[in-house]
């Protein structure tokens, strides 16, 4: 991960979904929600830090926020078949 923070810099949206998504798997998701949050400030509509975003609401149990934000999601990127598939889980 040094290496690749080198190469394309710390504050990098890749680096920083990367980093997210170490933290994820490790259980760690205020730290990978704190990453996922500098990337959306960058571009709201990047629909894996979205996506991801919300798979750690569910995790911590803010479902309403994640419904709200996959909703979003779905608007701007109704192709995606994740997101939706990920809405009707949570909305049951």
């Amino acid at each position: 991960m040094p290496r690749l923070e080198t190469l394309k810099g710390a504050d990098d949206p890749f680096v920083l979904k990367l980093k997210a998504f170490w933290r994820m798997k490790k259980g760690e998701y205020g730290k990978a929600a704190d990453l996922l949050v500098k990337v959306l400030g960058e571009n709201p509509n990047d629909l894996e830090a979205g996506l991801n975003m919300a798979i750690i609401e569910i995790k911590i149990g803010q479902l309403d926020r994640a419904r709200k934000r996959l909703r979003a999601l779905y608007e701007r990127h109704n192709e995606d078949s994740q997101v939706l598939d990920l809405l009707r889980k949570i909305s049951g």
